[in-house]
């Protein structure tokens, strides 16, 4: 058998499966579609547009509350150990280091 038989073997792909996926990728691409045709034919207004930039750091917020609030008093320390930093050097990587080495300083002291 060759390589590319090899993989085809160990490969059992559920009619279902390949279904959902396919139908998942179809939707992905007409939303984006749809969202490219609709921006050029929708007039935004000021509040609109402000609202809609607000919207990554919502969502930035929802994913990383739950994780801060799980680790506890180490987590709140490096969520504001990173704050402070963003906001002082406004460096993304720096902000990351200055999270991540709270937390572990936090993890490794209590």
């Amino acid at each position: 058998m060759t390589f590319g038989h090899e993989i085809a073997a160990a490969m059992n792909v559920d009619g279902t499966v390949l279904a959902v996926i396919v139908a998942m990728a179809v939707i992905t691409s007409t939303s984006r579609v749809a969202g490219y045709w609709l921006s050029g034919r929708i007039v935004i207004s000021e509040r609109l547009e402000t609202a809609m930039n607000l919207i990554p750091g919502t969502i930035l917020t929802a994913l990383v509350a739950p994780a801060v609030v799980t680790e506890g008093i180490g987590g709140v320390a490096s969520a504001a150990a990173a704050v402070m930093v963003m906001r002082k050097t406004g460096n993304l990587i720096v902000t990351l280091l200055a999270g991540v080495a709270t937390l572990l300083l936090f993890r490794i002291l209590v």
